[in-house]
């Protein structure tokens, strides 16, 4: 035996192969299920049914013993009112499906299920019937395969979402039995949803279609064959290495093709859409989209690896576009850039995730946003950086020539951020709101993508996605492997910990100027890598790499500052770019910018808008004047708007202005508090004498303190809120004395604390409202419960609910509660006391004018045009209106009403009713009303003597000029 010469280093090598081979034995080994499917499927088309079978080959590759395997069965989801994808559909408001009749259902059934040719048991799940359990005959072992086969049937449904018919087309997605993954994490049996894609094996298809021989089918895959036989065809569609199989079926389809190159491989696009209209013209381009795209997409991340590219027009109500592996349904095609957009968004998914197959239920924005941020990249190289298709004129009227295509994502995300509706990005599809789906996996995600690449570099980030998809090709990466190539020695947390994971967000700000140092301040929470852009008075420039910092920070300079910029390029995802320029000659930190129109600001002034304001009523005629203000559709913490006018009838200086303080919280209790300060001026009161006119003024200043909340879970919340109001009412009066017209002023103070509580659903929504309200020593309580149920698409039926109750009156005053808040007699006592309302007319004398017959609908809610209809102690109301939205001369709509009341008259109970139809002009703003059926005591009051003929005295409109206004818009975000 020869003796060890180096003992020692034996040792070594021995303990450090056996610690290796140790921890290579605890590393967990990737896996991943393989499946071959052979599926013939014939459809009809008069009767919209498939009719098939399928076979599938499926084989264990995990280290698991499996005795049963989930399916989805997703044409389920389309049966009942009780799917998830029903449910879901309530939740984001919409309730097509749930008003659909029974032949526009759609299911699956005649399932018989073999494994290895013997009968095996099939159970569909008790909560979601578009999944089901398959129960092996014998477990099946690692490494072996088994044979599973069944026929099936499915009754098509009308396209409510992603599959079945329309008028011209059959898409035919999510259609047959398909086993659920099965990876590290377990089975990923998933109910269909709407909101919320989908996580699929892959594999090899082999796929036999029959329909008419009339009918061109688009469809995943390649052709290799075609069979006719009678008036039917029978084709057969090849594809390897794939997720799913999605076709689509029409009489009408004009078919262009066209081939490319991708490196030394010939690639083929396919285009299909209708003949039938003329709109269809831009598709002609289609195929050069398709081309372009999948020659971008592999440039950038990895070669196009399947022979087709294809693309159709078809019906979808799951969006604008929607991804299948070498297919693409496009239903949005406005003009020829949209197209591309959308084609290109669409072509990308075939990287994001149809190769890189990640869980899309679970973690959205691997798909959609990488996906986005790619999207964003070939426009801006096709069509330029900023936005075009406002058009030119719509630019530079509203100064939109510097906003480039991110900032649409930007400023979207930003609103949300800013009312603290945003959303972490790293839950299920199902818990994100309908718009934080969209505003935060597609935009809070692609612009997170590119501060991460602009933080890494352009050549290295590309580098990392090529190799990152060079590993993960046909697999399914989860976040983490994702992390692994981006986040090297955690420098990138700041995207991983925090953007993915939370709703922080970052705020650098120029906090303080001197000659020649600046200081920042990170007024956020999350220290993520920005830059600063300084010019030195000498004209020459620096550009300052800065590292995620949490406070301040302050650089010294070798020459003296001139402008600080910081993220001059917009590159960040900075939730407020209105701090991040300085300039030390400039007298409020930057430049003012005056603008005739409002837009999207440029971060480097302070704009002011002046806007030419019209306006017009009964007693000051027409009103020109100019409205100044600081915002209309971004967020400011403080907002105000100064609007003066002139009355051409009263020739008088009148108008309104008002400034609100938004106040955010950055804890975990979702609220908002406002400070909202008021000022009118207008005349209210007109009246006619022989020796000329008396005009009478009112001005009112208030405020308003409100905190509002938001509670229960995000896509089913409930908001509700606190108010404060003090408001100081100046009038004139006029009376007689001695035969002399007196005009003297008049002083009043109102108080109101409240509470509101609302939600919106799509069959049922609610709004309560309690109120202690104090004018003078004269208090009150009220109390209003307004409920909406919809009971047809286009119908619904609305009671309001009301209740008011004086608990202290002064004697002799005619101050009370309106049966009806209208401009009647006595002007401003016993009607809107408060100025709440915009009425046109505030003038009794002139009711022969249809402007004096506008009336609003709250206190006694009542129609009818009453002059003395106010309830001195106590008063309940209901008021029933049933609409449906059928179109009368295309806009205008039809409803019915009924309203009924117990109040009080002189110490006297009296009860009240009135039931007519109202024409609906402008939903929710304009409503004209025409009581048919009404009590005498209503007749008495409203229609004395010669005026019950005259059914035009009848007539009263409604105008609510609060639902009309540029943020309605963005405000639906805030419920959805």
């Amino acid at each position: 035996m020869k003796a060890n010469k180096y003992p020692f280093l034996t040792a070594f090598l021995t303990f450090f192969f056996l610690h290796l081979s140790t921890v290579a034995s605890n590393t967990p080994v990737y896996w991943q299920q393989a499946l071959d499917y052979k599926i013939d499927i014939a459809l009809d088309d008069e009767k919209k049914e498939l009719s098939g079978s399928v076979i599938i080959k499926y084989s264990n590759k995990s280290l698991d013993t499996l005795n049963y395997i989930y399916f989805h069965i997703y044409p389920n989801a389309f049966k009942n009112y009780q799917t998830a994808f029903s449910k879901q559909l309530l939740v984001n408001l919409r309730t097509d499906f749930w008003f659909s009749n029974a032949s526009q259902k759609g299911w699956i059934d005649g399932l018989n299920f073999k494994v290895n040719q013997k009968d095996a048991g099939f159970q569909i799940n008790d909560t979601f019937i578009d999944i089901g359990k398959l129960i092996l005959n014998e477990p099946l072992l690692p490494n072996q395969s088994i044979e599973i086969s069944t026929p099936f049937h499915v009754k098509l449904p009308f396209c409510f979402s992603r599959l079945g018919y329309s008028d011209s087309t059959f898409q035919i997605t999510q259609w047959y039995p398909k086993p659920a993954v099965y990876d590290k994490d377990g089975w990923h049996a998933v109910p269909y949803l709407d909101q919320g894609e989908f996580y699929s094996e892959f594999g090899n298809y082999l796929v036999n279609i029959t329909a008419k021989s009339n009918y061109s089918i688009a469809s995943t895959g390649n052709l290799i064959a075609q069979k006719v036989q009678a008036d039917y065809t029978t084709r057969t569609f090849e594809e390897k290495n794939i997720h799913d199989f999605a076709w689509f079926a029409s009489s009408k389809f004009l078919v262009k093709k066209d081939s490319f190159l991708i490196g030394a491989s010939q690639k083929i696009s396919e285009v299909y859409y209708p003949t039938d209209l003329l709109e269809y013209s831009n598709w002609r381009e289609a195929n050069k989209y398709l081309n372009r795209s999948t020659a971008f997409y592999s440039k950038h991340i990895g070669n196009y690896p399947y022979r087709k590219v294809a693309a159709v027009k078809g019906s979808l109500k799951a969006g604008e576009g929607m991804e299948y592996p070498t297919i693409t349904v496009v239903t949005d095609d406005s003009y020829d850039e949209l197209l591309d957009e959308i084609i290109t968004h669409e072509v990308g998914h075939n990287w994001f995730y149809g190769m890189l197959g990640s869980n899309e239920r679970k973690y959205t924005w691997m798909d959609e946003g990488l996906n986005s941020l790619y999207e964003l990249k070939y426009m801006n190289e096709y069509y330029g950086n900023y936005v075009h298709e406002f058009g030119r004129f719509a630019k530079y009227i509203f100064g939109l020539d510097h906003l480039k295509r991110q900032d649409l994502f930007y400023y979207l995300y930003q609103y949300m951020s800013a009312n603290r509706r945003d959303q972490a990005l790293n839950i299920n599809a199902d818990e994100f709101t309908y718009a934080n789906y969209a505003i935060m996996n597609y935009g809070k995600t692609a612009l997170g993508l590119m501060q991460l690449e602009h933080s890494l570099g352009k050549e290295l980030f590309e580098n990392k996605m090529k190799n990152y998809f060079r590993e993960w090709q046909f697999k399914h990466p989860q976040p983490a492997d994702f992390e692994m190539y981006f986040n090297d020695s955690n420098k990138q947390d700041w995207f991983f910990r925090d953007l993915l994971n939370t709703t922080k967000t970052f705020d650098y700000s120029v906090y303080r100027v001197h000659k020649n140092s600046i200081t920042l301040k990170n007024k956020g929470e999350i220290p993520a890598p920005t830059e600063l852009h300084i010019q030195y008075n000498d004209r020459t420039i620096d550009t300052i790499k800065i590292d995620g910092f949490f406070g301040k920070k302050t650089w010294n300079l070798p020459r003296e500052i001139q402008t600080a910029t910081i993220d001059p390029n917009r590159i960040t995802i900075d939730i407020n770019r209105q701090n991040h320029f300085y300039n030390r000659h400039a007298l409020f930190r930057k430049p003012i910018k005056y603008r005739i129109l409002p837009g999207v600001p440029d971060p480097k002034y302070h704009y002011v808008y002046l806007s030419p304001t019209i306006g017009a009523n009964g007693n000051d005629g027409f009103m020109l004047g100019t409205a100044l203000y600081n915002n209309l559709f971004t967020p400011h913490k403080l907002n105000w708007i100064l609007n003066p006018m002139f009355g051409l009838d009263s020739k008088s200086l009148v108008g309104n202005a008002s400034a609100g303080l938004n106040l955010y919280n950055k804890q975990k209790v979702n609220f908002q508090a406002s400070i909202n300060l008021k000022r009118h001026a207008y005349r209210y009161f007109t009246n006619s004498f022989s020796n000329g006119e008396e005009h009478l003024f009112y001005n009112k200043m208030g405020g308003r303190f409100s905190v509002n909340f938001k509670s229960g879970k995000e896509v089913k919340s409930t908001d509700h809120s606190f108010y404060f109001t003090n408001n100081h009412i100046w009038l004139e009066e006029d009376f007689y004395e001695n035969n002399a017209l007196i005009v003297k002023p008049y002083y009043y103070q109102i108080n109101e604390l409240g509470y509101k509580r609302s939600k919106i659903g799509a069959l049922f929504s609610y709004h309560l409202e309690s109120k202690i309200n104090q004018r003078e020593a004269n208090v009150n309580i009220q109390a209003e419960c307004n409920l909406k149920f919809k009971y047809a698409p286009k119908g619904y039926f609305n009671w309001r609910l009301y209740g008011a109750a004086y608990v202290y009156r002064e004697a002799n005053t005619i101050i009370g509660v309106a049966l009806s808040n209208n401009t009647a007699a006595g002007g401003y006592q016993p009607h809107d006391y408060a100025f709440d309302e915009t009425f046109l007319q505030r003038n009794n004398a002139l009711q022969n004018t249809f402007l004096a017959h506008q009336v609003a609908l709250n206190e006694g809610g009542f129609r009818s045009f009453i002059n003395l209809g106010i309830a001195e102690n106590y008063l309940f109301s209901s008021n029933l209106e049933i609409k449906y939205q059928k179109s009368l001369l295309y806009y205008l709509l039809l409803s019915c009403f009924w309203d009924f009341m117990l109040y009080n008259n002189i110490k006297t109970p009296q009860l009240a009713a009135e039931g007519g139809i109202s024409l609906v002009i402008l939903k929710d703003i304009l409503e004209v009303h025409f009581p048919i059926l009404i009590t005498n005591n209503i007749m008495d009051d409203h229609l004395k003597g010669a005026t019950k003929e005259k059914i035009v005295q009848r007539l009263t409109f409604t105008l609510n000029l609060r639902n009309f206004n540029p943020h309605k818009d963005l405000n639906v975000l805030n419920r959805l």
